[in-house]
This record gives structure tokens, C-alpha cells and sequence, in this order.
């Protein structure tokens, strides 16, 4: 495994957790679109009426749910599989700046100050970090 394989690897993390968090978005609007439709009441049953809008909305929701639960399942092997990665790193350091990077999402201008380097010496670290990976993946 190259180093640019194991940073694309670490950095599919991150990407996942957003894809879920869409999603749980997706899933947040559509129930409360479902909680705001008002019943009325005819004698008449109407085409397009509030309970098959009500059922539309119930079944989208559970289709989005399960969705949601795949892609959870599809995260946590990934995070696994990463955090295997990085923990097999021998530097502290090294493994604390991915942490923070692709585990915890934590942006550049916050780790530069939580650890004082440079964003270049971070980028260096993070380098070194994914070459170390990479060696001891071959």
C-alpha cells in the first residue's frame, strides 16, 4: 500500500461520517414534514389525501433508517480497519494528529494550534505518519 492509498483510506472516515449525517438530516426533515400534516376529515375518500401522504412519509423514513444502519455497519469496519492503521504507528505524536484529523474531523487551523506547529509542519507530520503506514503495510 502506497502512502497516498493509506491517506485516501483515513480520509474516506471522514467522508462516511458526513454521508451518514446527511443522511440522519434527510431523515430529521422528512419526519417533521410527516408531523405537519393536518388531518381533514370528508365523507368523501379524495386521491392524493393526508393518510397515504402520512404512509408515503412512514415508509420513505424507514427506508431511510435502514439506509442509515448500512452505512453506520459500512463506518464502523472502516473505522476499525483505520484505527488498526494508526495505531500500529510508534510515534505518539503521529498517531494523535490522525486521530484528530480523520477520526475526529478536527480542521488544520485547530490542530495547528492545539499542537504549535505550522500547517506545513502538520502536513510534514501527517506525511511521515501515512509513509510509516504504508511500510508496515507491505
Amino acid at each position: 500500500m502506497t502512502p497516498r492509498e493509506v491517506e485516501l483510506k483515513l480520509k474516506r472516515i471522514y467522508w462516511m461520517k458526513r454521508e451518514v449525517k446527511a443522511k440522519e438530516m434527510q431523515l430529521a426533515e422528512l419526519q417533521t414534514q410527516a408531523t405537519h400534516i393536518t388531518a381533514v376529515f370528508s365523507p368523501v375518500k379524495a386521491s392524493g389525501s393526508n393518510s397515504s401522504k402520512v404512509e408515503n412519509y412512514a415508509v420513505r423514513s424507514y427506508e431511510i433508517s435502514m439506509d442509515i444502519e448500512e452505512s453506520i455497519g459500512a463506518l464502523y469496519e472502516t473505522l476499525h480497519e483505520g484505527m488498526k492503521m494508526i495505531e500500529s504507528l510508534d510515534d505518539p505524536l503521529l498517531r494523535c494528529i490522525l486521530i484528530d484529523y480523520h477520526i475526529n474531523g478536527i480542521p488544520l487551523a485547530k490542530l495547528e494550534k492545539k499542537y504549535f506547529y505550522s500547517r506545513s509542519q502538520i502536513y510534514v507530520l501527517r506525511q511521515k505518519a501515512y509513509e510509516q503506514i504504508a511500510d508496515k503495510t507491505q
